[in-house]
């Protein structure tokens, strides 16, 4: 369940914030496997001025973004497009 993975995601990394601050933050970014928490969590981490795990976060999705598009190719996005249409 990839809901249960997100959660357990999500506690790690708050548990990590303070003391492994990129840990949470790469965490944070695998969090991107579920679009509602991965809208909630940045405010977060600005919220508490956590800069370092924001933008380790931010790189972790970007790149985590990107693996994905090059998997599954230009295709993917066509027929998402055509799925919310």
């Amino acid at each position: 369940e990839p809901g249960l993975l997100a959660a357990g995601i999500a506690a790690l990394a708050l548990h990590l914030l303070g003391p492994r601050p990129s840990v949470a933050g790469v965490l944070t970014g695998l969090l991107a496997i579920k679009p509602q928490m991965a809208t909630v969590f940045p405010f977060v981490l600005i919220a508490t001025r956590a800069w370092r795990a924001f933008g380790a976060a931010a790189v972790t999705t970007t790149l985590f973004t990107a693996a994905g598009f090059a998997l599954t190719g230009p295709g993917s996005l066509e027929g998402l497009a055509h799925a919310l249409s």
